[in-house]
This record gives C-alpha cells, structure tokens and sequence, in this order.
C-alpha cells in the first residue's frame, strides 16, 4: 500500500479550525503561487502532479531574472484544492496568517520533450524539474533543482562521522598524541555533552513544526540570551563592544 501524499499536511493541522482544503481531485498539470504572510512573509510555490501539490516555501520570492537562483525550501504536499485557497489562518495554527492567491495558471513539462522523455513523477526523483509556467504574471522556462537529504539530521550526523574520522587520522599518523580516557576529567563536562546533543534533537524536532526561518532566527538570538543570562545571574562580564556588535550582526543577518 502506497504512503498517503498528505499524512504529513493532515497530521500538522485542524482543518475544521484553519478552514484549509483537506482534498480535491484532478490531473491538470497547473501550478499555484501564494503570498503567504506567516511568521515571515514569503512565497509558496505548487506544482501538481502525483495527486497532490508538491510545495516549496520560496522567502524572496519568484523572479523573472534568468540570472537569477532563488532558495526554495520543499515542504510537505498539501491537497489539490488548496491551489484555490485563500483566507487568513488562525493564530495558534501551523502556517498562522494571511494566504492569498499571487498567480496560478497552467504549466508544461519541458523534459517530456526531451531524448530521453520523463514525465513530472520520474523528473521529480531524478532531483531536476523543468517547467513552462503560465500564468497571469509568470510566463517562461523555469528549473528546480532538488536537494534531497534522506535524513532530517544528515547534516548534524556527517559533522560528527567527519569530526570522529579526522581525529582518528591524527591519532593514529601520530600528529596528535592520543590521551588515556580519564572519567574525572570528563565528568564535568558530560552535562555539556548531553546538552549540546539534546539541543541538536530539538533543532531537528522544531524543524518538524516550524518554518526553517523561525528556527535560524531563534538560533541566531541564542548567543545573546546566554551572554545576557551569565551576566543577571551568575555575574559575569557583558561581551564587551566589538563582541556584542558581532552578535548583532549575526543575528541582523537573518532578520
């Protein structure tokens, strides 16, 4: 038995409360940009194909620049009728604000015509799609380029396995002389070690539940909670001027 499309879109939302579409029908090959003003303002892109609308969350938006390459974060599949859809989310609900209709209209599969052929779903998991949209305001060759990670924590993972190996090689080339594992040296900072890995699963956990621009910015403002908290509370100094300009940078950049 085949894997429901929309379990994820279903499993995020109370529908009856958000008044978003929960099905449709159709094989249309048509296409849907909506300006979504969550969280963050930002575009979302659909595709429908597969008895769904595959969807990318694009933050700056189409661009009819061929010069031009634009992130679009894929996000989960959501119903062909919500191609149609337009209206205000409630706040507490995922995807909180206002969605209204941007452009829509039909497309073309470009590599249908190509030797050899594929069609949207083999084009789809071949990790390249190219399309002629249109639309009202979109009309042209558009590709996207799919980056598919078959694990949420694939990054996090292939930083430890890179750490651990490059240690291993130093080790072992005798760079760095290996020290006898001693428990009360590192008794203290065990408690650390258990954080910073409970911090990484819940990064992966709100990624789930969050649209990935909350996450960074909520990341970026980490620095400056902690250094504002020694400080009220255990007495340490403030980062002094040129570290607290840096932090503020860090976090201006993903404002």
């Amino acid at each position: 038995m085949s894997k429901d499309p929309l379990n994820e879109y279903h499993r995020k939302r109370n529908l009856g409360a958000s008044r978003e579409p929960a099905g449709g029908a159709g094989d249309a090959p048509r296409f849907v940009i909506q300006k979504h003003d969550a969280s963050r303002l930002h575009y979302d892109f659909r595709l429908a194909f597969d008895g769904a609308l595959k969807s990318w969350a694009v933050p700056k938006g189409p661009s009819t620049d061929p010069r031009e390459k634009r992130l679009a974060v894929q996000v989960e599949d959501h119903p062909l009728d919500y191609a149609d859809f337009e209206g205000v989310i409630p706040e507490g609900h995922y995807g909180a604000g206002t969605v209204m209709v941007w452009d829509r209209g039909g497309y073309r599969n470009l590599l249908a015509d190509k030797d050899p052929p594929k069609d949207m779903a083999s084009a789809y998991r071949d990790g390249l799609l190219e399309v002629w949209l249109d639309g009202d305001k979109l009309k042209g060759g558009y590709a996207l380029c799919l980056h598919l990670m078959p694990l949420p924590s694939f990054v996090s993972t292939a930083q430890f396995l890179t750490a651990s190996v490059t240690a291993a090689v130093l080790m072992l080339s005798g760079t760095v002389p290996p020290d006898g594992f001693e428990w009360r040296k590192v008794k203290p900072y065990a408690i650390y070690v258990c954080m910073f890995v409970a911090t990484i699963y819940c990064n992966m956990r709100a990624l789930q539940h969050s649209n990935v621009e909350t996450v960074i910015v909520f990341r970026s403002c980490c620095p400056l909670i902690v250094a504002m908290l020694d400080w009220a509370f255990l007495g340490r100094k403030l980062p002094s001027a040129r570290s607290f300009a840096s932090l503020l940078v860090i976090l201006g950049g993903c404002l």
